[in-house]
């Protein structure tokens, strides 16, 4: 995670199999809610003040204003695969 790249509210890339790609935020002290969402056919893993999750996965988001995240990109298909992460807060 120590080359995660930082973003504020859109992210995007290719991943490839076997690989991870990691982006890093602060979310912000005037947040009113944490939303993400993402296309592609990756899984997205957040990461913040100790606690994981699969997005996705039906487990709320953590929401903590001032906090950092962390999200890591994978993908199990066979070919790389592009996808795109939007962060809404407000």
């Amino acid at each position: 995670m120590a080359s995660a790249l930082e973003f504020t509210s859109a992210a995007c890339g290719t991943v490839s199999p076997g690989a991870s790609d990691w982006w890093q935020f602060r979310l912000p002290g005037s947040a009113t809610k944490l939303a993400v969402n993402y296309s592609g056919k990756v899984s997205l893993t957040l990461i913040t003040q100790g606690t994981t999750i699969e997005i996705g996965s039906g487990e709320p988001i953590p929401f903590h204003p001032t906090a950092d995240y962390a999200i890591e990109v994978t993908t199990t298909h066979a070919q790389p695969q592009a996808y795109v992460i939007v962060v809404e807060t407000n």
